[in-house]
Parts: structure tokens; C-alpha cells; sequence
């Protein structure tokens, strides 16, 4: 009798059974998630951040060592912040000439890549109102647009350096013997770094020390201490 029983026990319980494992097995219901828009540009609230407060004075700092001016940093007015391939920082801010220039304002865009080294670099920095002693639009060797800009200060150590390293640099894969005499012309290019096109003169040991006009092009990324030679051709012109 109690064999009997049992099929007709089991066929009572299951529906208990069945509703305990569907309970257990379907989840809560949550609250959908906002999907985030990447590359777009926000506005950061707090702009007495110590962290954008930092991103504005280097971009000044940066600045000032490209283009051999005295700026300090009055006040950070408004910024935006985009994620890329790290973050840019689009800024506006206020600087004083200490050169004996008036206040400008300037806008500034800066990218960061913290993984790498604490990476910054200066992408663009153009004065929006200007002030006098300070060069209107971006600035020899900052731009936005990525166009050759020359650069007046052709007797700088930094110029003189780079020109040394694209002769030398050429000796090494032309296996030629140049010494550079003279830098004529300066332009700069800015990419994801900095390119230099350099006029130079410069001596051939294995022409009897003749002169002859080369245009060497070098990229360099000075947060990083690289260089690159990028081209180097003679003009075909003796002097």
C-alpha cells in the first residue's frame, strides 16, 4: 500500500518544486543602465580641481618653452574634458606676459595619457584676446590646424640640437660625412608631437669640404625625449 502511495505523493509536490527552481533561478529585476556617449566633450564642474589646475599650468609652461615667452597663469576659467585615447583638456584661461605684455585670454587643448609616464602634451594654444607682447593666433610651434609655422628664433640651443642630430643621424644611414655650418630656415609642424623642416648648410668631408643647402625633417616628442629623422634631401644648391 505505501508503494502505492508514493507516485501519487510525488505528483502532489511537484508543482511546489517547480515554483521553488523557477524563484531561484530568475533574478531581480534591475534598474537599466544610461549607455555613456564616448568622444563627446564635458564640462568640468570643478575647476579648482588641483588636477585641472596642474593640466592648465603646464599647458602654459609648455608653451613659454616653445615659444620663448615669460606667461603665468592668471586664472583657469572654464574647461572640457573628452575621452580619446586618454583624455584631452580643452581650456580657458587667462595669463599674465610678465615681458611687460598685457593679460590675454587663451584657449588651450591638452592631452593626457597618465599610464604612460604621467604623458602630457600641449596640442594647441591660441590667444583669443590679445594682449600686447604675445603673438596672435596659435604661436610659432603650437597649432591646432597641423599646418608648418616658422619659427623666428632660429639661433635657440634647442633649434641647434636638433639640427646636430638629423646631420648626425644622416651620417649614420648614408653613411656620409657631414658637419653642419649653418641653420638657414626654421619651420614647425604640429602632430602628435612636434616636426621640425630645417634649411641647413652643411660641409661634405668627402667633397673636399663642400658646402651644399639640405632639408632635413625631424619629429620629436620632447615629454618623451625622442627624436626621429623623418627625410633629409639635398637641395642641389652650392655655396
Amino acid at each position: 500500500m505505501r508503494m502505492s502511495l508514493l507516485p501519487l505523493l510525488l505528483v502532489l509536490l511537484s508543482p511546489f518544486f517547480s515554483a521553488t527552481i523557477h524563484a531561484k533561478a530568475d533574478p531581480p529585476s534591475a534598474a537599466p543602465r544610461k549607455a555613456k556617449i564616448a568622444g563627446g566633450w564635458a564640462t568640468v564642474q570643478d575647476i579648482k580641481d588641483p588636477h585641472i589646475l596642474e593640466i592648465a599650468k603646464f599647458a602654459v609652461s609648455e608653451y613659454n618653452q616653445r615659444n620663448k615667452t615669460n606667461l603665468t597663469l592668471s586664472q583657469l576659467v572654464a574647461a572640457q574634458k573628452q575621452v580619446v585615447d586618454g583624455t584631452k583638456y580643452r581650456l580657458k584661461l587667462q595669463v599674465k606676459d610678465n615681458s611687460g605684455g598685457s593679460p590675454a585670454t587663451c584657449a588651450a587643448v591638452v592631452l593626457e595619457k597618465p599610464w604612460q609616464n604621467d604623458y602630457k602634451e600641449l596640442v594647441s594654444f591660441a590667444v583669443q584676446e590679445n594682449g600686447y607682447g604675445l603673438r596672435s593666433g596659435n604661436g610659432a610651434g603650437v597649432g591646432s590646424d597641423g599646418g608648418w609655422k616658422p619659427l623666428e628664433n632660429m639661433n635657440d640651443s634647442q633649434v641647434h640640437e636638433i639640427a646636430e642630430f638629423a646631420v648626425s643621424q644622416h651620417n649614420k644611414e648614408a653613411n656620409t660625412k657631414l658637419t653642419l655650418s649653418e641653420v638657414i630656415k626654421v619651420e614647425t609642424q604640429v602632430v602628435q608631437g612636434l616636426n621640425y623642416k630645417i634649411l641647413l648648410t652643411a660641409k661634405d668631408a668627402a667633397s673636399g669640404d663642400q658646402s651644399r643647402n639640405y632639408e632635413a625633417v625631424v619629429w620629436q616628442r620632447a615629454s618623451q625625449n625622442v627624436k626621429q629623422l623623418t627625410s633629409f634631401k639635398n637641395m642641389l644648391t652650392s655655396s
